[in-house]
Order: structure tokens, then C-alpha cells, then sequence
């Protein structure tokens, strides 16, 4: 499976409550649209489970996994 570089800009509220963004790679972005109704509710859900899980991990490390978690749920459904 090949990858392109470009990225899909999510916006979504961090724990303070304050707006930030997230970019996922725009092929898995399309995927996850594809399995879900609502992207967006699904990359919030997942950032929130992130950071109660993982407080203490630096912001990066938190937006990395919700990549690898994004990108994993994605891979069901690629065929190689």
C-alpha cells in the first residue's frame, strides 16, 4: 500500500477546551470516512481516550498514537 504525503486537517478541542488541530494522512482519512459517519466524532473520541490514558506523554507523542490508531483501524479494510 502506498501512502501519499498530504495530510487531512482536523480540528478538535484539546483538554483545556481549547480548539487545536490534528493532521491524519489524507489516504487513511479517506478510509475512516469511508467506515464512519462521522470522522470528526471519531478522531475526538480517540484523542480524549489518548490523553486519559496517557496524560503525561508530550502533545506529539499523544497526536502520534492517534495516527497509529487511526491508520490501524483503517487497515481492515485495505486490500495489498
Amino acid at each position: 500500500m502506498y501512502l501519499t504525503d498530504q495530510k487531512t486537517i482536523y480540528t478538535i478541542m484539546n483538554e483545556y477546551g481549547e480548539k487545536t488541530t490534528i493532521s491524519i494522512n489524507k489516504d487513511i482519512a479517506d478510509f475512516l470516512h469511508e467506515k464512519f459517519t462521522d470522522v470528526h466524532k471519531f478522531i475526538q473520541e480517540t484523542y480524549n481516550r489518548v490523553v486519559k490514558n496517557h496524560p503525561k506523554w508530550k502533545r506529539l507523542t499523544q497526536g502520534d498514537e492517534v495516527r497509529r490508531i487511526a491508520a490501524d483501524t483503517t487497515l481492515g479494510d485495505v486490500e495489498f
